[in-house]
């Protein structure tokens, strides 16, 4: 079948559609940016189309010629902004219905329909409805907390259970929950299209056990070689206080935490199973299980997506955009020449970040990353990835790929908080003897405050971006 599958560069789309091209399946992708595809192994068999689920005719576009489409794109929105989400559902259910589109499959999330909801499941759910006004067939299919190596919910509960041997628990720890193994869900979603449609449908998917959040934690802290876990229950707690609470802790930024601690309230139980009916074979993982796969692929290095890889606002511009010509720019530029191979040159600053720092002043990397942590930013917490691989669009630390060549080129975009955009970039020149290493820092202010930020700033680059491209060329060999 030829399958379209938005937000495949998000936590679930980037590992299910390898799986459907193993399944035989042909893949076409649509993504905000081009680039963002080009990291992953699966790029060559795939075709990757640009374009925006607000854009009606770049979605007409993708629609074309496919048997099924997913819909992986988390919501762009909540609140009042959700009038975006369902702009964006009523374009793919317009573009499937006139494309005949045989079917639809939506990734949404497990709520009780009992009883009231949190805003961002209201929304998800807000999205299955719009796509089911169409005549298109629609499978939505709600999971519980999916628990896999770098997912929103494993990581917070990996650092929480990691950093507290003691724990002042809030009253979200003792939401019941049916954790679901992220290899579950792609089971689902990739098996689910090989039976016949029968018109629209909901399927709710978790795993075979109720836990709550408290008992998810202690668990983890066994399967992990961790110490008892101590727990005291504490009196309610506003959700700011709590959002703030786990962002201390986690690589989660308080703009993550605000939605997800309010998420958290809900009761993620399945109260209809049927995907028995439809999938005999299905036998989900239990909670201990989807930890210890969990923890081997983290250990292993084997971590195909994180939550941080989901992007949900359109491409930032890049420095050389035309959008940014006139306007002020500060820079710091330095170069230096070496003996060292391109190659080598280009595998020492793309380890940067993560375990191997920043090559100089560390102490004033973790207080900046301290600080914007303070402010609600990443922080350095996101890490890496990989440590010796990065792709375009994936985070690092406080800092977003925005562009790579191998052997040549790497373009970091800040995502700490600053009054301005921030960037980082490194650019190998290969003469005949020798290879030139241009490192640039560029700060696009915003307002008297991010000029303030920059000449307060402006003292330490001596100390901090000196020192970096000195020992950056030392790492890759001997410099000139």
């Amino acid at each position: 079948m030829r399958v379209l599958v938005t937000g495949a560069t998000g936590y679930v789309g980037g590992r299910l559609v390898s799986r459907l091209l193993d399944t035989g399946h042909e893949v076409r992708c649509l993504t905000h940016q081009l680039s963002r595809v080009d990291g992953y192994r699966w790029r060559g068999r795939v075709t990757a189309m640009e374009g925006s689920m607000l854009d009606p005719d770049a979605l007409a576009l993708a629609h074309e010629g496919c048997d099924v489409v997913y819909n992986l794109a988390r919501p762009i929105s909540i609140g009042q902004a959700a009038d975006r989400d369902r702009t964006a559902a009523t374009n793919m259910r317009d573009a499937a219905s006139q494309a005949g589109v045989g079917r639809v499959v939506y990734l949404s999330g497990l709520g009780s329909t009992s009883g009231g909801i949190s805003r961002y499941l209201a929304v998800r759910h807000e999205i299955g409805r719009v796509l089911r006004t169409g005549d298109t067939p629609v499978t939505e299919i709600r999971t519980s907390a999916v628990i896999g190596s770098g997912s929103v919910t494993f990581e917070m509960i990996r650092y929480l259970a990691e950093v507290l041997p003691v724990m002042v628990t809030p009253s979200w720890t003792q939401t019941p929950t049916q954790p679901i193994a992220v290899r579950n869900v792609l089971e689902v979603l990739t098996d689910i299209i090989e039976f016949p449609d029968e018109g629209h449908r909901i399927i709710e998917l978790g795993g075979p056990e109720v836990l709550t959040y408290e008992q998810m934690m202690r668990i983890y802290a066994q399967e992990a070689g961790l110490t008892n876990r101590r727990m005291v229950r504490f009196p309610p707690v506003g959700a700011a206080v709590s959002a703030w609470w786990v962002a201390s802790v986690t690589p989660l930024p308080i703009s993550i935490t605000k939605t997800l601690i309010d998420s958290l309230g809900d009761h993620t139980i399945v109260e209809q199973d049927t995907i028995g009916d439809i999938l005999p074979d299905f036998k989900p993982f239990t909670y201990e299980e989807a930890v210890r796969r969990a923890l081997y692929r983290t250990s292993h290095l084997e971590v195909e997506t994180r939550w941080s890889d989901a992007v949900t606002y359109p491409a930032a511009p890049l420095p050389t955009d035309p959008q940014w010509t006139g306007g002020k720019v500060y820079t710091d530029e330095r170069q230096v020449t070496t003996l060292a191979t391109a190659g080598d040159l280009f595998r020492a600053f793309t380890r940067i970040g993560g375990d191997v720092g920043y090559y100089s002043a560390g102490w004033a990397w973790h207080v900046r990353g301290w600080l914007d942590q303070l402010v609600g930013g990443f922080g350095l917490r996101r890490n890496r990835r990989h440590p010796a691989e990065l792709r375009t669009g994936e985070a690092l630390d406080f800092w977003r790929v925005a562009a790579i060549e191998k052997d040549r080129h790497l373009l970091l975009r800040a995502e700490m908080r600053v009054p301005g955009e921030a960037w980082l970039e490194w650019t190998i020149t290969d003469d005949e003897e020798s290879r030139t290493l241009t490192q640039i820092a560029r700060f696009y202010p915003r307002g008297l405050a991010g000029r303030l930020y920059w000449y307060t700033m402006k003292p330490a680059h001596g100390l901090i971006f000196g020192p970096m491209m000195r020992r950056i060329a030392k790492g890759a060999g001997r410099a000139e």
